[in-house]
């Protein structure tokens, strides 16, 4: 799904010099759970989006379009949301166990 490869795109994951991908130490075995609305079905969705630091992550949902800001890190479990139909940018910024609705 695109979730997976946003995750896979984020410094969750990291490629051994033999060129496999696998999950980064720090996340301890436990991917983080990302769910994403329907604006990211398709992989130009979450390249709009941008790729944020998850490496901290437990689980992030996004609901309406968003352009995440280069700097932008998720902690813990956050929630990203808007109700309009314009993207909204995320400045950069540590997000850590938060609600954010631009």
């Amino acid at each position: 799904t695109t979730a997976d490869l946003l995750a896979l795109r984020s410094d969750a994951y990291e490629v051994s010099d033999g060129g496999q991908i696998r999950l980064a130490p720090e996340r301890n075995g436990c991917p983080p759970v990302i769910q994403l609305s329907g604006e990211y079905k398709l992989v130009d969705g979450i390249e709009r989006l941008g790729t944020p630091s998850l490496i901290a992550c437990d689980s992030l949902t996004v609901n309406g379009p968003f352009c995440f800001s280069e700097g932008v890190k998720f902690v813990g479990n956050v929630t990203v949301s808007t109700s309009g139909g314009e993207t909204r940018t995320l400045p950069a910024q540590v997000y850590q166990d938060e609600s954010v609705t631009a």
